[in-house]
């Protein structure tokens, strides 16, 4: 039973899984708790993870990188120009204007839809969370429950987008949770004994993450068992990717006045050089100069003896400007002063360069806080939530109050509307009302009246007069939701007004629970009778005439009041108006599954050639003359096998280059007949030797066990024992001639003794021995009354009988002499039987 969290970065993702024991950072296959994030085609088969990464280099126009950039991108965005730069694959556009990968698979020209190529990796990383969730290997866990971080700038087509991919990969993604907000929950939840009660008390923390292609910095106010958003800002091209491009723009010129090479003329090159840029950069943080070595770049070695830190952070000047004015910005935000922050975290790859941390320093005037793990708090913030979502876990509460990054509107159209608003994007819309404003929080749940006029619609979108979404969303992309609202069943009075309730969920989108209609109606009521101040009088006689009782009595009187019911209302969204349709992550879905079908045979079929190919060359000299298993095959049989060898070696190399698994499976099978079975024959021969010096040892025990036994036990005779212990010695007699036969016998036939039979036969003779030692007593015979046998010892019976008589009787006598409230001990005789 777990579940589990995605880190999803540009550069590398990091997976957690939630159970019993706690939260755990899971590996890939070569144990790195960070996977990268890439996936690379190659002929036939995908290359995902650290695979691809392998593969980046010399199948770099096959190769998709930076995914997290790509996701709901159009081919007509301003942003694409900004990733040419880093871009290694073709690109185009479908009939609609969203971006496609285009590669070739399967010796043909592939387009694939950046969450197609999210759902692969999503599979990957599913395949290692399987693996961590059991220890027993005969076990095969399917765990499918998982929370995915997304950028805080990610519109409701993106997140949408990203249901979407899990969708194609099978996946349930319970949410999804902002990358820094999930920071803070893995910071928040394990402060409880340690924050104060009250949100005007609350600590405010910052939490800053440079990751490689963004830079992320919001600022939270924690207090016990609750996390506040108060500011977020960021910088969604700034990160430490751009580090490693200025070195490589200087790198560039440096390699073409020393080498007279240009490295822009050649792909391949161009990555390698920005590859030991990187590693440059790394050097760099730990040390105050590095070398950089590439070779054989375009024909030459690259050897740059020594590279200054200091001249690195001249040419990363700009990108320490623009992390610095993204703190900033938060200041404003927040309404915080520098003076009343706790602390600032420290996140990301960034927070390991020094001059980022020099910065951070210099902007708050303290020494920046790295109490979270930079590489691995967000995706244990991930698990955290999704065991919170997830019914098998009880977790700690832990309430999170979010901060829209974009301000949402909502339309309809109204007859007549006192103060009529138009939307340029939506003709049909004249009334605008706010559900979301900058200021707001979420996840809430809103009810909002509108006027009634039967079926209608109902649009959500962003706030296009909004400066960041002029910025981060494009023109004609700003409608996020669509309603159709039925019309109510038939009402007692007139409709005048219905309610919607919208949920703001965790993950930012919105959803519509309910409508009803306000049905507003008249009934008549009977009115109460008033109270009168005093009673009336009473006749001096003391009766009341009916006449008087009759008077008293007022007819009741009927009024109309007004009440109101509700009226369910059908509501059906259009789930088309953002993402891909429907259809279309059906098929997507199916051309997923057939691609992982296909990697998963090419795989059981390169195992299976490999198990031939390794079979041939372990077996074939053991059978062949003079190898250790030649005198236990038949001569014809290992002739046959070693011609059969030879040929399936020669087959391997030729033609069978790239066979199916079936015809690689019938020769190791016909292999396998001959080898095998010698193999077998020689361990039954090697096992049974062992067995029989184990089984003297057992019998030799058990002959001495008997020995040992004599004279303990009277019920258990001396020639029972000595019986019991020359059996014992006999089976090792017994031992000797099976192994004599053994070794006389041919052997290439079977063994006609083995080590099972060797272990039947020394656990027969032990229970023999047992039943022995532990055979149970007689039972011992019962006392009889001695007879008296002379007239003297007679005569003195019975003259004892005659005392204990008389004994009896005055005791009688005693007790009845005796007061009745008083006890009177019984007189005591005694008696010599003598």
């Amino acid at each position: 039973m777990s579940v589990f969290g995605i880190d999803f970065g540009n550069l590398n993702s990091t997976v957690a899984i939630t159970r019993y024991g706690g939260v755990d950072i899971v590996t890939n296959e070569v144990s790195k708790r960070e996977t990268t994030t890439i996936v690379s085609f190659l002929d036939e088969e995908r290359f995902i993870g650290e695979q691809g990464f392998d593969r980046y280099v010399r199948n770099a126009q096959n190769t998709i990188f930076l995914l997290k950039r790509f996701i709901g991108m159009r081919i007509d965005d301003p942003e694409l120009e900004i990733e040419r730069k880093f871009l290694t694959c073709n690109v185009k556009g479908d009939e609609e204007g969203r971006l496609m990968f285009s590669v070739n698979y399967c010796d043909e020209e592939k387009c694939f839809y950046p969450e197609q190529v999210l759902a692969m990796m999503l599979q990957r990383l599913r395949t290692y969370v399987n693996e961590a969730a059991t220890t027993d290997p005969r076990v095969r866990a399917d765990v499918r429950d998982f929370v995915i971080t997304v950028p805080s700038y990610y519109t409701a087509e993106q997140r949408r987008l990203m249901y979407q991919a899990s969708e194609v990969a099978g996946l349930h993604c319970m949410s999804l949770i902002n990358e820094t907000t999930a920071s803070a929950v893995d910071y928040g939840i394990f402060r409880g004994t340690s924050l104060k009660e009250t949100e005007e008390e609350g600590q405010v923390v910052g939490i800053l993450d440079i990751g490689y292609g963004a830079t992320d910095f919001s600022v939270c106010k924690f207090w016990r068992g609750n996390c506040k958003i108060l500011a977020r800002t960021f910088d969604r091209n700034n990160g430490t990717r751009d580090c490693d491009y200025c070195l490589y723009e200087h790198m560039v010129n440096e390699v073409k006045e020393r080498y007279k090479v240009d490295v822009t003329e050649n792909r391949r090159a161009r990555l390698r050089l920005l590859q030991a840029c990187e590693r440059l950069k790394y050097l760099l943080s730990a040390n105050q100069s590095a070398p950089l070595n590439v070779e054989n770049l375009m024909d030459v070695d690259v050897n740059i003896a020594s590279f200054d830190r200091a001249t690195m952070e001249s040419l990363c000047s700009g990108v320490l400007d623009r992390v610095r004015a993204v703190i900033e910005r938060g200041f404003v935000e927040a309404g915080v002063t520098r003076e009343h922050f706790h602390s600032i975290e420290m996140i990301g790859g960034g927070c390991r360069i020094p001059m980022l941390k020099r910065l951070v320093e210099d902007v708050l005037g303290r020494t920046p806080s790295f109490t979270l793990n930079a590489s691995e708090t967000t995706a244990r913030g991930c698990a955290i939530v999704a065991a919170m979502l997830s019914p098998k876990f009880q977790v700690r509460e832990f309430k999170i109050s979010e901060l829209p990054t974009y301000p949402i509107l909502l339309g309809y159209h109204a007859e007549n509307p006192r103060s009529p608003s138009a939307v340029p994007f939506l003709p049909d819309v004249n009334k605008v009302v706010r559900l979301l404003g900058a200021a707001d929080s979420y996840p809430k749940k809103l009810d909002v009246r509108f006027p009634f006029r039967g079926a209608w619609k109902l649009y959500a979108f962003y706030d296009y007069e909004n400066a960041l979404v002029k910025e981060m969303v494009l023109p004609g992309r700003y409608v996020i939701g669509e309603w159709d609202f039925g019309a109510p069943a038939k009402a007692r009075g007139s409709v005048q007004e219905m309610k919607v309730r919208i949920h703001v969920k965790p993950d930012g989108l919105l959803e519509v629970e309910k409508a009803e209609a306000i049905d507003v109606y008249e009934v008549e009521v009977e009115e109460p009778a008033a109270k009168s101040a005093e009673a009336p009088a009473a006749p001096a006689t003391g009766e009341a005439p009916a006449e008087t009782e009759k008077a008293n009595e007022e007819a009741p009187k009927m009024v109309k009041k007004t009440k109101e019911s509700s009226l369910p209302v059908s509501v059906k969204p259009n789930l088309d108006i953002i993402g891909h349709k429907s259809e279309s992550i059906v098929g997507f879905r199916k051309a997923e599954a057939d691609m992982h079908e296909r990697d998963c045979r090419i795989v059981r079929t390169r195992e299976k050639k490999n198990e031939l190919e390794s079979y041939i060359l372990d077996f074939r000299p053991r059978i062949s003359t003079g190898g250790m298993l030649a005198d236990y095959t038949p001569a014809d049989a290992a002739a046959d096998f070693v011609r059969q060898c030879d040929a399936d070696e020669q087959w391997l190399y030729e033609d069978g280059e790239n066979a199916s698994y079936d015809e690689y499976d019938k020769r190791v099978q016909a292999l396998r007949a001959i080898g095998d079975a010698a193999n077998h024959r020689l361990r039954s021969r090697e096992d049974a030797e062992f067995a029989s010096k184990t089984f003297r040892t057992r019998m030799a025990a058990a002959a001495k066990k008997a020995v040992d036994f004599v004279g303990k036990k009277e019920h258990v005779t001396e020639e029972e024992l000595r019986a019991v212990a020359a059996k014992a010695e006999a089976a090792c007699t017994w031992a000797d001639s099976q192994l004599a036969a053994m070794h006389a016998a041919a052997k290439t036939a079977e063994t006609p003794i083995t080590a099972a039979d060797f272990e039947r036969k020394a656990v027969e003779m032990e229970q023999e021995v047992n039943k022995v030692l532990t055979k149970p007593a007689p039972p011992k015979p019962k006392e009889e009354k001695k007879e008296p046998e002379t007239k003297a010892e007679e005569d003195a019976a019975a003259e004892a009988e005659d005392a204990a008589a008389e004994a009896e009787d005055a005791a009688a006598e005693a007790k009845e002499a005796a007061p009745a409230n008083e006890e009177t001990p019984a007189p005591r005789a005694d008696v010599d039987l003598d």
